[in-house]
This record gives C-alpha cells, structure tokens and sequence, in this order.
C-alpha cells in the first residue's frame, strides 16, 4: 500500500521564514504571499527542502544583495539544467530580487558545505504524513 504524501511548510519554520523575510524589508503582506508561492513551486518542482543562507540572514542584506536558495530535489526528479534556469527565474520572480541557487548534493567544497548547512535557515519541507 502507498503511502499519503502531503506537502507544507513547516509551522515553526513559517514563523522564522516570515521573520528573515521582514527583516529583508517585505512587509507582513508580502512575506506571506512568497512564503505561498515558494509552497507551490516546491511541490512543482518536486523540492523536498529548501533554506535561505548568506547575506539574507545577516545584519549585511541590502537592498541591492541576491537571496541565496538552498535546495534539495526529491529522488528520480528528471529536472536538466534548462530546468534549473527556469527554477532560477520563477524565484527570482517570487522574490523581486536576484537569487543563486545552489543545490544541496552539489555542495562538494568541505568548507563552504559546512559554513552552509550551519547557518541556512528551512523556509520549505516536503513531508510524508
């Protein structure tokens, strides 16, 4: 028998996500449309996590910083790399701003994959109920 997947943000996660979103200059209204926004094209784009790391977390985000997405794809996704661009573009119509996206497998510099997976915060998990 197969088991029920549904997807949704995290609760606690939504609170913190909302949070870094206020703290980079959206307002309550707008944090809250992206973190929709962000639900759907995770289950789209078959995500099963996605964090926000870098500057957008730090006291040093500005207006002109990109937003730096953390991803990690569900198995057997098939996306290519014409994919990827699409991803790329679709948040960076989400967020209004420039985003780098870096998939969590390809991390493979030991010390940029720590400094990442220590600070990034979850903003989206896919989980099984």
């Amino acid at each position: 028998m197969k088991q029920a997947i549904t997807a949704k943000v995290v609760k606690i996660t939504t609170n913190k996500a909302e949070k870094i979103l206020l703290n980079s200059g959206f307002n309550k209204k707008q944090a809250q449309v992206i973190l929709s926004k962000v639900t759907n094209f995770c289950q789209h784009w078959k995500i099963l996590e996605m964090s926000l790391f870098g500057s957008v977390l730090r006291e040093d985000f500005r207006v002109d910083s990109d937003i730096d997405v953390l991803y990690k794809f569900a198995p057997n996704h098939g996306w290519d790399l014409f994919d990827i661009v699409q991803m790329k573009e679709e948040l960076e119509e989400i967020f209004g701003r420039k985003v780098d996206l870096v998939n969590q497998e390809g991390l493979k510099n030991p010390y940029r994959r720590y400094e990442i997976l220590k600070t990034h915060q979850l903003i989206y998990r896919h989980e099984q109920s």
